[in-house]
């Protein structure tokens, strides 16, 4: 199955209610997914998937390419404040980088502290490096998906620059 989507308003039957539990047996069971979208968009809820059932998506639905779910985007945010390597491996306490196809994601209305602006952004494209678009309603995914478009504009310079003929420091 290369697509899921299961649309419902959130005023009747919420979808935050989908945990990672629920996100990391799809992504075991659906590899070949590239689309999943449970829900119409997100609420204002602040319940959901976290960033251990995102890792879990981009890891095991490498060919994901559209995303909508109901989120923790401020617990994004606290996974880049560990300040110390975790003292044993442990795959939910370090964001590793995936090769995960996602361009799309839905937000909506998903909450997010200005504070954490900065933070989401950067831990999304860690997990979802060949994001491109947000699409979302609260303003502030507005910076996010800004932060998110000139990272990706940076990256590109950074790339034709090191394909050009430029000298090598001794």
């Amino acid at each position: 199955m290369t697509s899921l989507e299961i649309e419902f308003s959130c005023y009747i039957n919420c979808s935050s209610n989908v945990d990672d539990d629920i996100v990391i047996d799809l992504a075991q069971a659906m590899p070949k997914l590239e689309i999943l979208q449970l829900g119409r968009h997100p609420c204002r809820a602040v319940r959901g998937v976290t960033f251990k059932g995102l890792i879990a998506l981009a890891l095991h639905c490498p060919q994901l390419s559209k995303l909508r779910v109901h989120f923790q985007a401020n617990r994004l945010a606290e996974a880049t404040s560990i300040t110390e390597p975790p003292s044993t491996p442990d795959p939910t306490a370090v964001i590793p980088q995936t090769n995960c196809a996602l361009t799309d994601l839905q937000v909506g209305e998903t909450p997010i502290s200005e504070s954490s602006v900065l933070a989401v952004g950067l831990t999304l494209l860690q997990i979802f490096p060949k994001i491109l678009n947000i699409e979302y309603i609260s303003p502030q995914w507005g910076s996010v998906a800004e932060m998110v478009k000139l990272s990706k504009r940076i990256g590109g310079h950074i790339h034709h620059a090191s394909k050009s003929h430029l000298p090598l420091p001794p």
